[in-house]
């Protein structure tokens, strides 16, 4: 059976100006990501939405190996409190050598599975400093030397 691409630019996880941020329509199904990272985001990778009324999900644990085959995962969404996990879901995740796939379910209104990215390519993104808090002023960014 085909995979679906997953493909929406508003599921990168430093596309804050996207609206249409929702998976409650989403046809249960195995998925291919077809943008950013091509994968999930994880703990390690995405930014915390907290206080935006968004609720981004983020695949806790590693992605599996291809010898594992096929691996259940928790998905959790993020709430207010950008350090606190919220609601959650069961995911299934697949190696399948060149990409992985995933086994999603449709969730409620403003939760949706987030897509990793690299906040170097994505050009919409808010500033953050190393807690993964919004900068009030881009101002304040300070930049690694190179």
């Amino acid at each position: 059976k085909d995979t679906v691409k997953l493909d929406q630019e508003w599921r990168l996880q430093y596309n804050l100006d996207a609206v249409a941020m929702t998976d409650s329509t989403l046809t249960a199904g195995w998925y291919e990501v077809t943008i950013g990272q091509k994968q999930l985001a994880t703990e390690k990778t995405l930014y915390k939405y907290g206080g935006t009324g968004k609720h981004p999900g983020w695949i806790e644990g590693e992605h599996p190996s291809e010898a594992e085959g096929i691996v259940e995962r928790t998905v959790w969404f993020t709430t207010v409190d950008a350090n606190t996990k919220g609601a959650s879901t069961k995911v299934y995740i697949r190696n399948c050598g060149s990409k992985y796939i995933y086994y999603l379910r449709p969730y409620s209104n403003n939760y949706f599975y987030a897509i990793a990215d690299n906040v170097c390519q994505q050009g919409s993104y808010q500033e953050v400093d190393q807690a993964n808090s919004p900068y009030s002023t881009p101002s304040e960014l300070t930049l690694p030397a190179n």
